[in-house]
């Protein structure tokens, strides 16, 4: 079975902000999230962009206490489709989803696999672009990237 792929919020306002967000479907075909992601969007979403609805809401309840309704939601569905990838970029939420055994990745991991697959010349000018949008990364994280995607200067 494929791995489902699970998005929580940041990454595809990030993207859509950028101009980039089919680069999502690029890099992993089918996309899935929740209704409470797509309400913190805010922007109307592709249809390859799957909304699932998580089964256990205690789990998104007992979650809510540390992490966004979005996140606790997206958290949530992973646990429910074993073997699913998160795509998270708040780090509080990544500790979570890793301490529950969730393989994630953020919005930068999104831009690198882009590029290793051929769907983008560079991730350089995406970072530029990100953070003209208001996109917070920290300096470590831009440099990792860049050198994960053979650009260091």
């Amino acid at each position: 079975m494929r791995q489902a792929i699970i998005s929580d919020s940041s990454c595809i306002i990030a993207l859509a902000n950028i101009g980039q967000l089919d680069l999502l479907q690029q890099v992993f075909e089918t996309v899935l999230t929740t209704p409470q992601v797509v309400a913190e969007v805010g922007i109307r979403l592709p249809v390859w962009l799957e909304v699932r609805i998580p089964a256990d809401h205690l789990v998104i309840e007992r979650m809510e206490a540390e992490l966004d309704l979005g996140e606790a939601s997206a958290i949530a569905l992973a646990i429910e489709l074993h073997g699913s990838m998160l795509i998270l970029d708040d780090l509080d939420a990544r500790k979570v989803a890793k301490r529950l055994g969730i393989d994630v990745t953020g919005t930068v991991g999104v831009l690198i696999g882009a590029k290793r697959a051929g769907f983008i010349p560079a991730i350089r000018p995406l970072l530029d672009e990100l953070d003209r949008a208001a996109f917070r990364m920290s300096e470590e994280l831009r440099a990792n990237a860049l050198r994960l995607a053979n650009e260091e200067a």
